[in-house]
């Protein structure tokens, strides 16, 4: 999404659905939803081309540092610590290693065909 800041620059904005596995969820041979894993890499694949400015996670505890952000924009600090341009990238690395260290495991105990 496109916006434009108090100065009038457009900034790109993402709003990310959550991208973690919960625990419990199968990977792996899932016959409810044999795709997941795909899927899952297919998340990455289109949330890793976006052009983003401002990252905004599926929920404010997946920003290690949500409140001093809030604190500073509500003072009106500049620049703008919500404008981050690495922090969209940022998370989807750690997210996507975990998501692989998951289906990892599983794969590993999964039974062979």
């Amino acid at each position: 999404m496109e916006v434009k800041d108090a100065d009038g620059k457009t900034l790109h904005v993402v709003f990310a659905g959550s991208t973690t596995v919960n625990d419990g969820v199968k990977l792996v041979d899932n016959a409810q939803y044999p795709r997941i894993a795909d899927d899952y890499r297919r998340a990455f694949a289109v949330l890793n081309q976006l052009r983003c400015d401002v990252f905004l996670p599926a929920h404010a505890s997946m920003f290690a540092d949500f409140r001093d952000k809030a604190s500073a924009a509500r003072r009106g600090a500049t620049p703008n610590r919500f404008v981050d341009p690495g922090a969209l990238g940022a998370f989807l690395r750690y997210s996507q290693q975990a998501f692989e260290t998951k289906l990892a495991a599983q794969q590993k105990t999964a039974p062979r065909q």
